[in-house]
């Protein structure tokens, strides 16, 4: 193809070259050279032409002077193609061996040596050969820092080690890191519990679309409920609050760590407004628990707006247990016992059976504290609660 093109381009410049000499073939002003002290006559059409031909002249010969060369590396870059994709096959189809060999062939072609050694590193590594898989990776030219680092990263967390899989990929050289080395750095910050800097990957993460976005998604949120947990103090807990966006905030799990360490750092109001949120957003007994068994004044609040909830779900057993919650806080106990006897009517579980104990206890009915107790344990085993004479408030 190069020497089709290169024909072209001599036939084009023969063209241009007649079309000029017809030019100046009009104009047939004399020309004097003068060589080493000898003179020469000649016309203006006759010494561009001589130029012309001395110039497509030096091209040619410059061409075929090439041609064995470039003809030699054509030759290596169809071998070092040939086994790359013989080495890609084979990794395929689990020949690690052979692939092994042939994609550490194609390594020899500088153009192929990246990818090459990569797919070896692998190929290695899937053998159980992590010596071989690391030899690979450190022949890799050091024009290719990006994809060493991702190489290195992912072999270190396929092995659990997140520790170095981090360093490999902090490395300056390799910086900016593609989306893959992005990913495999957010995963080894979570598993280093470092989730609030791999929830600070989100955005770029988002942005690369190196992940479906529902693993995305369910990534965010795992991040973002351990990064809240992980806050060592009020102010950190408020810069992570701040940083998750408003959607996510009302993701049950979300919610349910910001309110237990906002509730461990005395922010009860706050931790109550994100737990009211979450719940009118997404229905969830836990949350609810949570929510009555607030401390603080606002437990009258907390009441109206269990009962305002009761209202649209009647037959809900963990809004009448929450209410049970709320009650008890405000020292209604009897409407707190009303409110246990409909929970456990409409299938509450064992947290009922435990609070109701505990009413039992201290009105001093030890028999029926004895056996709401031993309910709450059935439950846990996964048995079925017997029943329990009822007393009336």
């Amino acid at each position: 193809m190069k020497a089709v093109r290169l024909v072209l381009a001599l036939l084009v410049a023969l063209l241009v070259g007649a079309l000029v000499m017809q030019v100046l073939v009009n104009n047939a002003d004399p020309v004097l050279l003068r060589v080493r002290g000898v003179d020469y006559s000649t016309t203006t059409a006759y010494a561009v032409l001589l130029l012309v031909a001395a110039v497509i002249g030096v091209i040619a010969l410059w061409s075929l002077l090439l041609a064995p060369f470039r003809a030699l590396r054509r030759s290596r870059e169809r071998r070092g193609r040939a086994r790359l994709v013989d080495g890609m096959d084979a990794l395929q189809r689990g020949d690690w061996t052979r692939a092994e060999q042939e994609l550490e062939r194609a390594a020899q072609d500088p153009d192929f040596a990246a990818s090459a050694r990569i797919q070896a590193a692998h190929a290695a590594a899937s053998r159980g050969d992590a010596t071989a898989a690391q030899r690979h990776l450190d022949a890799i030219p050091g024009t290719h820092a990006g994809a060493r680092a991702v190489a290195l990263g992912e072999l270190a967390l396929s092995h659990g080690r997140a520790e170095e899989a981090l360093t490999a990929l902090d490395v300056a050289d390799a910086q900016p890191l593609p989306p893959r080395g992005i990913a495999l750095r957010a995963e080894a910050l979570a598993l280093l519990n470092r989730n609030g800097e791999a929830y600070g990957s989100v955005a770029a993460l988002r942005h690369a679309k190196v992940w479906p976005d529902d693993r995305l998604a369910r990534n965010e949120t795992q991040w973002a409920h351990a990064a809240l947990l992980e806050a060592r103090d009020g102010n950190a807990l408020a810069a992570t609050w701040d940083g998750v966006p408003a959607a996510l905030r009302t993701h049950p799990r979300v919610a349910d760590a910001y309110a237990e360490r906002a509730t461990q750092f005395g922010f009860h109001d706050s931790a109550g407004d994100a737990l009211e949120k979450a719940v009118e957003a997404h229905p969830n007994a836990r949350l609810v628990h949570r929510y009555a068994q607030l401390p603080g004044e606002r437990a009258a609040h907390r009441r109206s707006r269990i009962e305002g909830w009761l209202k649209d779900r009647p037959d809900d057993a963990g809004l009448h247990l929450a209410r049970a919650h709320a009650q008890r806080a405000e020292g209604d106990e009897v409407g707190a016992e009303l409110s246990l006897h409909h929970a456990l009517e409409r299938g509450a579980g064992g947290d009922a059976w435990e609070l109701m104990g505990d009413r039992y206890a201290t009105q001093g009915d030890h028999a029926r504290a004895q056996a709401s107790y031993a309910n709450a344990l059935r439950i846990a085993r996964g048995e079925t609660a017997t029943p329990v004479s009822r007393v009336s408030p």
